[in-house]
C-alpha cells in the first residue's frame, strides 16, 4: 500500500487537576500529569507537576449619561 498513510498513536498523555477559588476572581490549579511512549519501551516516563495562579481583573462598567 504504497502512498497511503496510517496515524497511529506514538505516546499516551494523563493529566488530573484541581481547581481551588482563592479569594474574589483569583483561582488556584494545582495538578499532576504524565506521558509515555506507546511503542518504545527505551524512553523513560516523563512527570509533571503542574501549579498555576489565575485572576482576573473587575469588568468596568458603562458611563453614565452616554450620548444617544
Amino acid at each position: 500500500m504504497e502512498g497511503t498513510q496510517r496515524w497511529e498513536a506514538q505516546s499516551f498523555r494523563a493529566r488530573l487537576s484541581i481547581d481551588k477559588k482563592a479569594k474574589k476572581r483569583r483561582k488556584i490549579t494545582a495538578g499532576y500529569q504524565f506521558q509515555s511512549a506507546l511503542r518504545d519501551a527505551g524512553q523513560p516516563v516523563e512527570h509533571t507537576l503542574l501549579l498555576m495562579w489565575q485572576w482576573t481583573l473587575k469588568k468596568r462598567k458603562p458611563p453614565k449619561g452616554g450620548l444617544d
